[in-house]
């Protein structure tokens, strides 16, 4: 079975067509669970409205606000499906979304290298879905290739840094990965980048199998995360240079690791860490020093 996991905060007006589009899935075998970030906006009576309206099951969980990822912690935690798949409140499922990752899900869940499937997201069933900045110009020869084809099986790292391929992906994860990678909870700090997850899961050599058909339907809202990641970044310094800090003792290519020491530094001064306790922490201290006076001379710019 297959858990679809929808995290929310005040998406009242945008999770009905969350919820009409998995009344529509051909595929069956899976639950909804939907955990509140501590909405304002009627999100419980709309959900519960939902319950009684579902042809599959669904529960409802309610949290305080504490960002995405905590909600993520807790959804793992309540999952009943062996599989998990992160579907955000702006956003919606195709038709056939769920049944064919279950088919790619059907080749690899006996094996064990595998820690899921991934499939596409585009902005309809026929239009891939670039990240701000990106379009399809920007793909080496090797990525268009890697398009063309039905599936790759390979890491996050090598997916990402040796295809070259951008873009948001819709991974459906072993539940029994997610509960044992959870996102490190840092008080007063509300936002965590999903990349944490896939960073260590690569790191520990898992593969996904990369396939070629868009199961996910979804844009970057004014109010989402993907639009304003760097506020989200600002605001959660502690979390933030936790992340950039397991980025440099991770598997990423060199070249990429001294913008991350510079944002390590910039955004552990911001949480309050002397520069001392930064560099005694830091997982690449080798990069530590060249990248203090820059880091000090862009602080970052707190609310």
């Amino acid at each position: 079975m297959i858990t679809v996991f929808t995290p929310t905060y005040n998406r009242a007006y945008s999770l009905p067509r969350t919820f009409e589009s998995l009344q529509r899935q051909t595929y069956r075998d899976f639950e909804w669970v939907v955990v509140d970030d501590g909405s304002t906006d009627g999100t419980r009576a709309l959900c519960e409205s939902f319950a009684r309206a579902s042809t599959f099951p669904m529960r409802y969980y309610y949290q305080e606000n504490s960002g995405k990822h905590v909600a993520i912690n807790l959804g793992a935690n309540v999952a009943e499906g062996g599989w998990f798949l992160i579907l955000d409140s702006d956003d919606w499922l195709p038709e056939r979304g769920l049944e064919v990752s279950a088919r790619y899900i059907t080749q690899i869940e006996d094996d064990g290298r595998f820690a899921g499937v991934a499939g596409l997201k585009g902005t309809d069933e026929n239009t891939l879905l670039w990240i701000r900045g990106t379009s399809p110009d920007d793909l080496t020869a090797k990525g268009r290739r890697t398009l063309e084809r039905e599936y790759v099986d390979s890491t996050s790292k090598e997916y990402r840094y040796k295809l070259r391929i951008p873009g948001d992906r819709a991974e459906v994860v072993r539940t029994a990965l997610m509960r044992s990678h959870p996102f490190p909870v840092f008080e007063g700090n509300r936002f965590m980048s999903e990349g944490l997850l896939w960073q260590a899961l690569s790191d520990e050599g898992y593969l996904f199998r990369w396939f070629n058909e868009i199961t996910y339907c979804g844009d970057y809202l004014d109010d989402g995360l993907s639009k304003n990641a760097g506020t989200a970044y600002a605001d959660s310094p502690r979390g933030t240079a936790y992340l950039k800090n397991s980025m440099l003792g991770s598997k990423i290519p060199l070249v990429r690791k001294p913008r991350e020491a510079v944002s390590y530094i910039r955004y552990g001064r911001a949480a309050g860490e002397s520069v001392r306790h930064l560099f005694y922490t830091c997982k690449k201290k080798s990069l530590f020093l060249p990248a203090l006076p820059i880091a000090l001379a862009r602080p970052v710019r707190m609310k």
